[in-house]
């Protein structure tokens, strides 16, 4: 089973941190070197098809299972604190996207 190493983890956090922010990406976090993941597509989202997030999606989840718990923690406090600073912005697409509820009551629920 391919492991990550910190490096990897690190670049894949300033990846999806600049997906949310809209910042271009630095060439390091394009590629990890260990992921079993191929390179999103280009364009709205970060894969070109629902089924190529699914696939990724399970390419990943051994990794990231098989990854010690400590790393684990500080990824997902990653994602949370990313989410944290786009709450709002999260907010405002989930709701232009489904027309369901109120964005201000949907940064609360994020």
């Amino acid at each position: 089973m391919t492991r990550l190493s910190d490096q990897d983890i690190e670049a894949i956090a300033r990846t999806i941190a600049a997906d949310l922010s809209g910042k271009p990406r630095a060439a390091d976090a394009r590629q990890v070197s260990a992921s079993p993941v191929q390179a999103p597509a280009a364009g709205v989202g970060i894969f070109a098809t629902v089924d190529d997030a699914a696939r990724a999606a399970k390419a990943a989840q051994p990794v990231f299972a098989a990854l010690p718990i400590r790393t684990r923690a500080a990824i997902l406090a990653s994602i949370r604190a990313t989410m944290r600073e786009n709450a709002e912005a999260l907010a405002k697409s989930a709701h232009e996207e489904t027309g369901l509820g109120r964005y201000e009551d949907k940064i609360v629920k994020n």
